[in-house]
């Protein structure tokens, strides 16, 4: 005969678990100011020309509504020279191109934030553009870094470039050497340039002390 047996089966309890997590760096910049930020990497991916303006042809090629003349001094807004350059927070409000004083070296900035909005009431003097830099430094630098970069090209034109850093946990520095030259230095006005020779070398230098965790020391 058959057997008949009734079997209950239970349902095993289920659970459901949802982990939300967010990265360190936000998406959602909250400076009420125009700007662009400029690091490392995207330095590498521009063309740079003249070492000697390669602040210049930086700021030019990543900042909207900055252009630039033959001799790549550039223009915010079509203002010839409303810009300050902040160089580790001291500003350098002078013009800095070929013609008139040597730029901070691009070799020895680490990243920079370029304002080309309205600027904050802490800069002041300027209006057009606000270039804030961030320099190298050998502070915390377990073993020595360099490098040294050599171009050569039509009209003579010549640049070279050396950097150096040392540091350790309390103290860093780090020094860039660059220099270049050109038998077609500016843009001239007349067809045939016959007098256009001309050079230029910059050096730059950044030493820091931390003797402790509330006390630096820092000098460019």
């Amino acid at each position: 005969l058959p057997v008949q047996s009734n079997i209950n089966l239970q349902l095993a309890t289920l659970a459901t678990s949802i982990t939300v997590t967010t990265e360190a760096n936000d998406l959602i910049e909250t400076t009420p100011v125009a700007h662009t930020d400029v690091d490392q990497s995207l330095v590498a991916r521009l063309p740079i020309q003249s070492p000697s303006i390669g602040l210049s042809q930086v700021v030019t090629n990543t900042t909207p509504g900055v252009v630039a003349d033959a001799n790549g001094f550039f223009h915010p807004l079509g203002e010839h020279a409303d810009t300050s350059i902040s160089v580790d927070g001291q500003p350098i409000n002078d013009q800095q191109s070929k013609i008139f004083t040597n730029q901070v070296p691009l070799e020895a900035v680490q990243s920079m934030e370029v304002i080309s909005g309205a600027p904050p009431a802490q800069y002041g003097d300027m209006t057009s553009l606000i270039i804030n830099t961030t320099m190298k430094s050998g502070l915390g630098l377990k073993k020595p870094e360099g490098a040294f970069s050599s171009q050569y090209g039509s009209f003579g034109s010549w640049s070279e470039s050396v950097t150096l850093g040392l540091g350790g946990a309390k103290w860093g520095n780090f020094a860039s050497l660059t220099g270049d030259g050109s038998s077609r230095f500016l843009d001239p006005p007349e067809l045939t340039a016959f007098h256009d020779r001309g050079n230029d070398e910059g050096f730059f230098d950044r030493i820091d002390f931390q003797p402790g965790a509330k006390d630096t020391l820092h000098l460019d």
